[in-house]
């Protein structure tokens, strides 16, 4: 016995914006006026007698083939499309300073109460050191799935909407976490009497400082090179 699946029209159009949405040429509002141009002329063809079915698949005929108009939104929208990535880096930016700073400020205030309750030198330098080294190991671990699942880290960045206000509390976020950093750092230098206890911790501070920003840096090289190779080829 043959079962027949039953044309749904509201899940192909569903499924018609999922992969419309996949665009980056494609704004939201393109969408929208794409979308009620395939429903007028569905009901068109439908007026004209085809089935639900019938009358998508001539719409869609109609309308053309997404690669079709692609190009032509990339042009129409190349300002917009300009501005998203210009929001999109700005958002990575203001992201890698949130937690950089966040980091340093969550290490330097532990050692300060470490400090503060008479810890032994030996644990305070081993927290530290600990604490550096796991943070190397989760930066590396995320920059790796960056590496590979790179679309939807960029699909994140790009649905992050970075409004003015929004930049203007990140970024207020981001000058306290480093004003709150030097703060902790006077405290430590006065709490940490031992020259050779301050020289291990803050020899820590400074591999931080350099090792972390490097991480990043070499993730986003390898992206850069993934997709560099992938555009040398399609020339």
């Amino acid at each position: 016995m043959q079962h027949t699946i039953e044309f749904n029209l509201a899940e192909k159009l569903k499924q018609w914006e999922n992969d419309l949405a996949k665009s980056p040429v494609v704004t939201s509002d393109d969408r929208d006026m794409l979308k009620d141009h395939l429903m007028d002329l569905v009901e068109k063809y439908v007026q004209l007698g085809n089935t639900d079915e019938e009358a998508f698949v001539l719409a869609l005929h109609k309308l053309g083939n997404k690669s079709s108009w692609e190009d032509t939104f990339a042009d129409v929208n190349s300002n917009i499309l300009q501005l998203k990535r210009t929001v999109s880096l700005t958002g990575g930016i203001f992201l890698y300073f949130f937690f950089y700073y966040l980091l340093l400020v969550l290490d330097k205030s532990v050692l300060i109460v470490g400090a503060n309750l008479h810890f032994s030198p030996e644990n305070l330098t081993g927290f530290s050191r600990i604490f550096f080294q796991a943070i190397c190991l989760i930066t590396v671990f995320l920059m790796v799935t960056l590496v590979i699942q790179e679309k939807h880290f960029l699909k994140l960045l790009s649905r992050l909407q970075l409004t003015p206000k929004r930049a203007i509390i990140i970024l207020i976020s981001i000058i306290s976490l480093a004003i709150i950093d030097r703060i902790c750092l006077m405290f430590l230098n006065g709490l940490i009497k031992k020259s050779q206890l301050r020289m291990d911790v803050f020899s820590t501070f400074n591999w931080m400082n350099y090792v972390f920003p490097m991480i990043i840096c070499i993730g986003f090289i390898l992206i850069y090179l993934k997709y560099f190779r992938i555009a040398k080829s399609n020339l």
